[in-house]
């Protein structure tokens, strides 16, 4: 049976929120649990999507993988619409529509790939659907990662300068000197 204490966990990034309960079953018989069942399957629940993906964010030629989980009586069956809003199909190479309703996506880039999807899950009682957003993302060229550094170690320098002219405090300027030497093998000039 399904006695026993169940704990309910919600947590988000900044807290976290625990309650127990302790649940006793009392049995009624099998006739009260056929009848149950009974009226279960010729009642239904509609598809219901209880996780997926919002935002994802990931780096060109990744995989991804986005959620989309859904409850409902009969098990609900899963479509998925690409940015441009055309229902994704099973003969596109790069989307593969998986058992759980998750949406596997190979090779992602930002001219193919980024935009809203849609995952629709319904059965024969209702549908759910919901939105995700993926951004593909480049890899920074060395150039850019040095544009990135030039402001940063420039600051540095004047704050390693400024603490060399206090009065009774020394520093050693070799660290000062290592910032120039990244410069010039970088091929740039301050």
């Amino acid at each position: 049976m399904n006695v026993g204490t169940y704990t309910c966990v919600a947590e988000t990034p900044t807290s976290k929120i625990v309650s127990e309960t302790i649940l006793n079953i009392k049995p009624f018989g099998d006739a009260y649990e056929e009848r149950c069942l009974l009226k279960k399957q010729q009642q239904g629940s509609p598809a219901r999507i209880y996780t997926w993906t919002s935002d994802q964010v990931e780096r060109e030629s990744a995989v991804v993988q986005l959620h989309c989980r859904a409850s409902g009586y009969p098990a609900p069956h899963f479509v998925w619409l690409d940015p441009q809003r055309k229902l994704i199909g099973t003969g596109q190479s790069n989307y593969q529509l998986l058992p759980n309703g998750d949406l596997l996506i190979r090779a992602i880039s930002w001219e193919e790939n980024m935009g809203v999807y849609t995952c629709i899950a319904g059965n024969e009682i209702g549908e759910d659907s919901v939105n995700t957003f993926l951004y593909p993302y480049s890899q920074p060229e060395s150039s850019q990662i040095y544009a990135l550094f030039v402001p940063i170690t420039k600051y540095l320098q004047r704050l390693f300068l400024t603490v060399r002219q206090f009065d009774g405090l020394t520093i050693d300027g070799s660290a000062v000197r290592r910032f120039d030497d990244i410069y010039e093998d970088a091929g740039i000039s301050i």
